[in-house]
């Protein structure tokens, strides 16, 4: 019976709330199919990403050099003045007089020079644009003066002539045989470095910044505050590194804490030149645009969004109203509901509908299997009711023919026949008040037939005294039927046992056990005041049809008969197995 409540339970397989929702999957077989396009966007996006930072290195790289054009047209010019001043230093050299007079006017030409010299291999100046003689030997410089072959560059951050930090231009000076005699140096102040001017477009609060460094990553020059250019490198990264990576574009935050484009080019063998903006003021270079990828993601995204309405304007909520009425049916709710499905599909619609003339038919055929169970129950009840009226009728003949046969022994098989046709009404009785039941409850049932047994008695001037000891036992009918008119047959003998008896009083004990094994087991307890006669024996033809009709119910029950006298009591018993009732189809 459990398992038939399950099977019709509603809810028994619903699916967990918001699993497999019809949206979502429409959403993501979307999403799936949108997902080459965006992946192709990606790539399409990066690519063009990838072309914008070239060309954004390119520009950089390009500004770069045009905002440093002045600082390295000084640079180079002084460079190209130190190389063409030591091709003629062969013949001054000897002449000290001729020699600075030479170096003053090369000072005169460009007043950006705090001096120009030139330095013997012996380290003793003698010659130089201002006239001042200088011993190098013991300066901490004088190997970088002397010691490489070619031009080079370096920093000095006290010159002890020009008396501020410079930038000295190197070129060695060589005798006819190439051998190094000395090198000709051109000094240039950092602040007249710092004055130079770079692009009008850099604002005046944060401006470009322009430096060079030699091979080492040692700073020559700058266009801002020469101690101000420590704070405006990167911090991540070196100059030896910067150099080393050149050509190089890139964003950083400096060690003033703040993110700028810088980029580094070789200018010359040993001359590198870094330019650095805040990233506020110029194109960002070599950074992700997450703005480049928010459109494809923005698009995959609608795709999904668009997905999930549509699917719940046009599908999931007609199939949500739908599934509410089904289960709201389905759960016993016959009250007929609006579906409302006029804005649904087509398909839908016709769904819906075909669920409206499903209910109809539905609601048609309960309502005529309630009209034909009720017409049912009232016939039952009808042919119960003649049923106990013809037992009834024939209990009343026959006691009208025992009342005017004058033959005892008639009226003995009268009164016999009379008990069993007043046994079966009781049983009748009992079964027709439980007929709306799938099980009789035989307590009840066993305890009714034992009571109207007694009344049949006293009115048949016999007394009869039982006491019952039943079990809650449940039967259907097709064993309590059997096992009822069992009891109301040893009753009937048991009375017809003690007619004529001096007493004329019979007593008897019923009891109904339950076993462990799913079996059953009637008892019936009498005193045997007669062991030569004992319950259902004897002679008489009473007796030998209660016998037989005992064996025929026994038969029904597929029960095993005992009977025995013990202890001055005689004892009936009849075991049994208890049927499961198959109630899905009662």
């Amino acid at each position: 019976m459990q398992d038939s409540k399950d099977s019709s339970d509603p809810t028994a397989d619903r699916p967990h709330k918001g699993a497999g929702r019809l949206g979502r999957r429409l959403a993501l077989l979307v999403a799936a199919a949108m997902l080459p396009l965006g992946a192709l966007s990606f790539v399409q996006t990066q690519a063009m990403q990838t072309e914008v930072d070239a060309r954004s290195e390119l520009a950089l790289r390009g500004q770069t050099l045009q905002a440093a054009e002045p600082l390295i047209q000084m640079i180079r010019r002084a460079e190209a003045t130190a190389e063409t001043l030591a091709l003629t230093m062969n013949g001054l050299a000897k002449d000290t007089l001729a020699c600075r007079d030479r170096m003053a006017d090369i000072q005169a030409a460009h007043p950006e020079y705090s001096l120009v010299a030139y330095i013997p291999v012996t380290g003793l100046m003698t010659c130089s644009s201002n006239g001042t003689a200088y011993d190098f030997t013991n300066h901490l410089l004088f190997d970088r003066l002397i010691g490489p072959d070619g031009p080079s560059f370096l920093v000095n951050r006290a010159g002890p002539i020009s008396g501020t930090s410079i930038l000295g231009m190197v070129h060695p000076v060589r005798d006819a045989a190439g051998t190094k005699v000395g090198v000709v140096s051109i000094s240039i102040p950092h602040h007249d470095l710092a004055a130079l001017q770079p692009a009008p477009t850099v604002s005046r609060d944060d401006p470009i910044i322009l430096a060079t460094f030699d091979s080492s990553g040692t700073l020559l020059a700058s266009t801002s505050d020469f101690n101000e250019v420590p704070r405006r490198l990167p911090s991540d990264r070196s100059p030896e590194e910067m150099i080393a990576a050149a050509p190089i574009t890139f964003t950083a935050v400096s060690n003033s804490n703040y993110r700028r484009n810088y980029s580094v080019i070789p200018l010359a063998d040993g001359l590198f030149l870094m330019g650095s903006w805040r990233t506020d003021q110029q194109a960002y270079v070599n950074d992700i645009a997450l703005s480049a990828y928010l459109m494809p993601v923005l698009m995959w995204l609608s795709g999904m969004l668009v997905a999930l309405l549509a699917a719940d304007r046009l599908v999931v909520r007609h199939i949500s109203r739908l599934g509410r009425a089904m289960t709201d049916f389905a759960g016993g709710n016959r009250i007929p509901q609006d579906l409302s499905l006029q804005q649904a599909p087509q398909e839908i619609s016709q769904l819906g509908r075909a669920y409206q003339d499903m209910i109809d038919i539905i609601l048609r055929d309960e309502a005529e299997l309630e009209n034909l169970l009720r017409q049912k129950q009232m016939l039952l009840r009808e042919v119960h009711h003649r049923t106990g009226n013809s037992l009834q009728l024939i209990a009343s003949i026959i006691r009208m023919h025992m009342r005017q046969s004058p033959s005892e022994e008639v009226q003995e098989m009268l009164a016999s026949l009379h008990d069993r046709v007043m046994s079966l009404a009781t049983v009748h009785l009992g079964l027709y008040q439980t007929a709306d039941q799938a099980e009789v409850q035989m307590d009840q049932l066993l305890t009714r037939v034992a009571t109207q047994m007694m009344t049949v008695a006293t009115q048949a001037g016999r007394q009869l005294q039982i006491k019952t000891d039943i079990d809650p036992i449940r039967l259907g009918p097709d064993q309590a039927v059997p096992l009822s008119l069992l009891l109301a047959e040893l009753l009937s003998g048991l009375s017809e046992q003690r007619r004529g008896q001096d007493d004329g009083q019979a007593q008897a004990t019923v009891e109904l056990r339950r076993c462990i094994d799913n079996r059953a087991v009637l008892r019936m307890i009498t005193p045997a005041h007669d062991p030569g006669q004992g319950l259902a024996r004897g002679g008489q033809a009473g007796a030998r049809i209660g016998a037989q009709l005992i064996h025929g119910f026994t038969q029904q029950l597929q029960g095993q008969v005992s009977h025995e006298t013990q202890d001055g009591e005689d004892i009936f018993q009849m075991a049994f197995h208890i049927r499961q009732t198959d109630t899905a189809t009662l």
